[in-house]
């Protein structure tokens, strides 16, 4: 677990980094996602981990088209979101993987029963 303040603050940071980047600068957004997941995997998870998962899944589904890889990264993000009951990022971390990544592996009529 991050436990390192200044590692979470830019963890923060490239969170919300994230929703600028990705209609403002594709490939910076993709750097960032990368990153995150780096920073998750090295340090620890922290509350901003769901959406660095969330994200990593949907380049995997988007970029690469490993529908399988992605939509295990979403739950990946999903059970970690449930770890840290982080309130404050529960409408992002689904939105990515509901409606970005979860469309590829099922109908979206079962997806949505899931939240």
């Amino acid at each position: 677990m991050m436990e390192d303040g200044s590692k979470l603050l830019v963890m923060k940071m490239m969170e919300i980094l994230l929703v600028i980047t990705y209609t403002a600068n594709p490939a910076l957004f993709v750097l960032v996602s990368l990153k995150m997941v780096q920073w998750s995997v090295s340090f620890g998870v922290s509350k901003h981990s769901p959406m660095a998962f969330a994200t990593y899944g949907l380049l995997l589904c988007s970029g690469m088209e490993d529908f399988a890889g992605g939509n295990k990264f979403a739950k990946v993000a999903m059970a970690t979101l449930e770890r840290f009951n982080a309130r404050d990022m529960e409408s992002k971390v689904i939105f990515v993987c509901i409606n970005l990544i979860g469309h590829w592996m099922e109908p979206s009529y079962l997806l949505h029963k899931q939240c």
